[in-house]
């Protein structure tokens, strides 16, 4: 078992989804609120660090991650000021690594 450790947060890590050792799923940050995660090659990384932030969602939760490495997050937010919606994350060349 490996602690995954949180994304600054003093309370928990929730993952959800692993696939090749990559693990997804949401963690606390120092402010308390929570955001999905990324857990590859012994780092944890904050989602929404590797979106565009003009998009304005932030996204929550990462519930499952493919074979291909797309993940499906639950975000808020977004130009239409969803409530909240499910997002598919393709990775991209760049954010593979």
């Amino acid at each position: 078992m490996i602690d995954l450790g949180t994304l600054g947060g003093r309370g928990g890590t929730l993952p959800k989804d692993v696939d090749k050792s990559v693990v997804v799923g949401k963690s606390e940050l120092k402010t308390g609120a929570v955001h999905a995660f990324i857990y590859r090659g012994g780092q944890m990384i904050d989602l929404n660090d590797l979106i565009d932030a003009s998009d304005g969602i932030t996204l929550l939760d990462a519930s499952s991650i493919g074979d291909d490495g797309a993940i499906v997050a639950f975000a808020i937010g977004g130009a239409a000021g969803q409530a909240g919606a499910l997002v598919l994350l393709s990775p991209t060349a760049t954010s593979a690594n």
